[in-house]
């Protein structure tokens, strides 16, 4: 079980109380990666393309379409959240839109692998794009690393740990 997602929640929920006192801000990350990550998405993808293994599809379409949040850009968005004292909640993620296969491809691409894929019932064909524009206000100026550069950096990296 992933008690991660949960236990955000419940924090955020907790912060509630507190921000008629304090200048509460939440940081929601949506699929971050980067090197030496290991047991996500991303890496399990790098995984999957490396070793040669299916990645599944739904039946029909490039399966889960997502925004995903490089490390690099994680931490430079919560740094400028505390030095300008934000306030309320934040999406947080790369207004890239990635899917299974896109990022399955770019990773074959980078590693001159092959994409393996398979079509099954049980692939998500849903779509986990967060509205980015309360970020976007706040973050102008500063651009996210591409998913290619991203990508790049975290197999520079090495395998993950």
């Amino acid at each position: 079980k992933n008690y991660f997602p949960i236990s955000k929640y419940a924090g955020e929920l907790l912060s509630v109380p507190y921000e008629s006192m304090f200048r509460v801000v939440k940081l929601r990350y949506f699929t971050p990666y980067g090197p030496h990550q290991a047991g996500r998405l991303i890496p399990d993808l790098i995984t999957r393309v490396g070793s040669g293994q299916p990645v599944s599809l739904p039946a029909t379409g490039d399966g889960l379409a997502f925004m995903a949040t490089y490390q690099d850009d994680a931490v430079r968005v919560a740094e400028r959240a505390l030095l300008e004292d934000w306030k309320g909640t934040f999406n947080v993620a790369s207004p890239e839109v990635l899917t299974i296969r896109s990022v399955a491809e770019s990773i074959a691409a980078a590693t001159g692998k092959r994409a393996n894929f398979e079509r099954s019932s049980a692939a998500p064909t849903y779509q986990l794009l967060p509205d980015v524009s309360r970020l976007e206000s706040h973050f102008a100026n500063s651009p996210f690393v591409t998913f290619k550069d991203g990508l790049a950096a975290t197999l520079a990296a090495g395998k993950p740990v």
